[in-house]
């Protein structure tokens, strides 16, 4: 063979997820080398230092530099994330890194371009339909979902650990029933809201051992807020293990503990899940916060905190107990292991959450033999990334219009079909409609309005829209070359309204003074810097008619918190301008005009707040 066929991503702390694999797909194929895509060059020597097999097997390539062309050989890459960004022209497919948990398996700004998904059980395939057919209306034909089961818990289910070598390992008497506390990294889960409480808690209970498995997030990025909170966590809790029934596990792999220990307690992590397909017990830590503040940050349009019933999101506290403080939380332990382990339990929830269980491993080696002849016979073309449009971004980095032309053809739509599919969130959907409407409700699409602008038109949505209320006059001012010449193409004729106007990104100046009957801009004055905003407010005052209206929308600092601030930095809108309500509704008045009303409409992780303005008095 000329190449290699078939590369994996390596991540170390998520290794243990796929390695099974990655041995089994090597020992059946000896004779060929595989490609293994890293993060880093010292990531790829700790991966070998921790499985010196692979140093034999293949050579490391960093992730960022892997494509077809330069790898045309290679028809297959698979990998552990769970909707990173697809490898450009190679058929791609992910295998997860657990079960599905906290709402965040997939979501829209990254579910696009796969060729398949090796789903672990049921559970998790009824989490991904709900979330295809939540966003999109219908399941995809890509990615392809392969009923493949959960690889990393066949040697669980097969005894490959001995409970008293593992806890001997760890310096811990096995004679004594062992609680694994394993908290999700998360803001708002135990570990932050009240680790270091829970743990003096459990170790609270003399006749007990106690390890402490921390999330694999924990591992790495000691200061970043977002997977720590900022604390190293080792260093935080080491000073328990000063007890010598108290532990902390310094492997990624839970699996071990899992099979040394008794009872678990967590809170909303998925390696719940993986603890009730051995039948044994787990004890959930109640973390609201998580629910109401962690996960309302992540999807600001939603009433996040009814999540906690899902059973897909919650971790799987529908099958255990629930402890909703910590004096609540030594009875509740001691009742689980008083309970121990069942059979009946054990089957029930491998049935539940696993496909082929203790088989997972020969039956996906097998269909990516199948899948590599399949794409072998296959080009390129089709696993080149789409890059999926999302409007003109909050830190003004501006879609291309070659590109969202270019993929709207490819999924068979039209261009503002396509931007409203691609919305990251459904209630987005139908947002320019809902604006429109409320714009024909305050009169500024009624027939007299026979001149109207349009400031940054970009993709040309609401070009299209109020272009149907018939203006025998339709001025745009657009600062982007590319959209310009799609604007051009699509609304201009020879005996059309529509006029592009030359634009210098700060006024109206093509326009005649008192010209107007409506000047609207939708998603414009949200990122502009304030004196930017201030000029164009100034020319809007300036071609509006006595009479004459004016509607945009503007983010008030009314309407922003803190809280706001994080949904907006966590969901990575990073640069919004906010305005004062007082300072502008001053000028407003001050140049002209009266304040008709409002309405809110989504916009980016909160909302804008559009303002409807009427021209009263010229402004001196």
């Amino acid at each position: 063979m000329s190449g290699p066929r078939i590369a994996f991503h390596l991540i170390n702390i998520e290794i243990d997820f796929i390695i099974d694999i990655v041995r089994a797909w090597c020992d059946a194929h000896p004779e060929e080398r595989c490609i293994f895509t890293v993060r880093s060059a010292p990531e790829a020597q700790t991966i070998v230092n921790r499985f010196p097999f692979l140093a034999n097997k293949g050579d490391f390539v960093l992730r960022a530099s892997m494509n077809h062309r330069d790898y045309p050989t290679v028809k297959f890459w698979l990998t552990t994330e769970q909707g990173g960004p697809p490898v450009n022209g190679v058929p791609s497919y992910s295998c997860f890194h657990g079960q599905p948990a906290k709402g965040q398996t997939l979501t829209t700004n990254t579910d696009k371009g796969y060729a398949g998904y090796f789903l672990l059980g049921p559970t998790q395939r009824e989490a991904i339909e709900h979330h295809y057919t939540c966003h999109y209306g219908k399941l995809p034909k890509t990615p392809v979902l392969i009923n493949a089961g959960y690889a990393r818990t066949d040697a669980l289910l097969r005894n490959a650990w001995n409970r008293e070598e593992v806890l001997r390992g760890l310096g811990l008497d096995p004679s004594l029933k062992t609680i694994l506390y394993a908290p999700a990294f998360n803001e708002g889960a135990s570990l932050r809201e009240c680790g270091k409480d829970l743990v003096a808690t459990l170790m609270a209970m003399h006749d007990c051992n106690v390890i402490i498995k921390l999330a694999v997030d924990n591992f790495e990025r000691f200061t970043d807020f977002r997977m720590n909170g900022g604390i190293n966590w080792f260093e935080y809790l080491v000073g328990f293990e000063r007890c010598n029934r108290v532990r902390i596990s310094r492997d990624t792999n839970i699996f071990p503990m899992i099979a040394a220990s008794d009872a678990m307690v967590t809170d909303v992590s998925s390696v719940g899940l993986d603890f009730m397909i051995t039948g044994k017990p787990v004890v959930f830590m109640d973390s609201p916060r998580f629910y109401s503040h962690y996960l309302q940050m992540e999807f600001p349009h939603e009433d996040t905190r009814q999540w906690v019933n899902i059973t897909w999101i919650n971790g799987g506290r529908d099958f255990g107990t629930v402890a909703a403080n910590l004096e609540e939380l030594p009875g509740k332990v001691r009742a689980a292991l008083a309970k121990g382990p069942s059979q009946a339990f054990a089957a029930e929830m491998q049935q539940r959450l696993l496909y082929n269980a203790g088989k997972a491993t020969p039956f996906i080696v097998k269909t990516i033999d199948r899948l590599l002849e399949k794409h072998s016979a296959e080009s390129a073309a089709p696993y080149t990334r789409l890059q999926f449009a999302r409007g003109c971004n909050v830190d003004n980095d501006f879609i291309s219009a070659k590109q969202v032309e270019h993929d709207a053809a490819a999924a068979g739509m039209g261009i503002n079909d396509y931007l409203e599919f691609s919305e990251d969130t459904p209630k987005k959907r139908g947002h320019r409609d809902r604006i429109v409407d409320a714009m024909r409700g305050y009169g500024l699409l009624d027939p007299d309005k026979r001149c109207m602008l349009e400031i940054n038109a970009g993709t040309g949505r609401f070009t299209e829209k109020i272009l149907e209320a018939a203006p025998q006059r339709y001025e745009i001012y657009e600062t982007a070359s590319d959209w310009l010449g799609s604007l051009h193409r699509r609304f201009v004729r020879p005996d059309g309204p529509v006029v592009l106007q030359p634009a210098d990104g700060v006024s109206l100046l093509a326009t005649p003074t008192g010209s107007c009957d409506l000047v609207h801009a939708h998603a414009v004055f949200v990122y502009l810097r304030f004196t930017t905003f201030v000029r164009y407010l100034m020319e809007i005052s300036r071609v509006c008619k006595i009479g004459g209206y004016a509607c945009f929308d503007v983010l008030y600092d009314s309407d922003w918190s803190l809280f706001t601030a994080r949904s907006w930095i966590t969901n990575n809108y990073c640069s919004p301008i906010v305005l004062s309500r007082s300072l502008s509704e001053s000028m407003y008045r001050e140049l002209g005009f009266s304040i008709c009303g409002e309405f809110t409409e989504l916009y980016a992780a909160s909302f804008s707040r559009y303002v409807v303005l009427k021209k009263e008095h010229t402004y001196k």
